[in-house]
């Protein structure tokens, strides 16, 4: 199936569904709709980047979340995240693994292509003790696994700032991945 006409569920701020629309129509429309991001970090505190293929429409070889992904229709936000876990990272895990973090309200425009990522995003975090080689990047959708700890990514300098998608690497994010490995 395409995934620029795959539906997904728009809801309201309460997140009732209001009506299902392609992902195509939403990102263009600015939508709201519900998304999930899963932060893999490991024991020695450093949190994990998926590097985003060449082919995607938005964001196109910048540093993403780990896993992340739109929560499909019908679907629960923990579904959604086992599901894409298992898809772009390769890894079967069980739900009681995630930790729930928080769930935040965003509204961003990819300043490349003008697409509208207005959502309500579920955010979780795993604690992953294998290498970075074993995560198996989706074919078409990433490009392979980076780790960095807190300290790299408070120090980046203008370069590799470059390499992320601004808001990976915001103050904000910052703070999270603090939490995270805090956990």
């Amino acid at each position: 199936m395409d995934i620029h006409k795959e539906k997904l569920d728009v809801i309201d701020e309460q997140e009732n569904i209001l009506y299902q629309e392609t992902r195509d129509n939403i990102h263009q429309k600015g939508l709201l709709h519900r998304e999930i991001h899963v932060w893999l970090y490991t024991p020695s505190g450093n949190i994990i980047f998926q590097k985003r293929s060449p082919n995607k429409d938005t964001a196109p070889n910048l540093l993403d979340a780990s896993v992340g992904g739109h929560v499909d229709m019908g679907e629960k936000p923990l579904e959604s995240a086992l599901k894409e876990i298992q898809e772009e990272a390769g890894i079967l895990v069980d739900g009681d693994e995630l930790i729930f973090m928080e769930k935040s309200r965003v509204d961003a425009i990819d300043s490349q292509t003008g697409k509208r990522n207005n959502v309500i995003r579920y955010i979780y975090a795993l604690a992953y003790f294998g290498s970075l080689k074993e995560l198996v990047p989706e074919e078409g959708a990433g490009e392979g696994f980076f780790s960095y700890s807190i300290n790299e990514l408070e120090n980046l300098d203008n370069n590799q700032r470059q390499m992320f998608i601004g808001k990976m690497i915001s103050t904000e994010n910052i703070l999270l991945y603090k939490k995270i490995i805090k956990n």
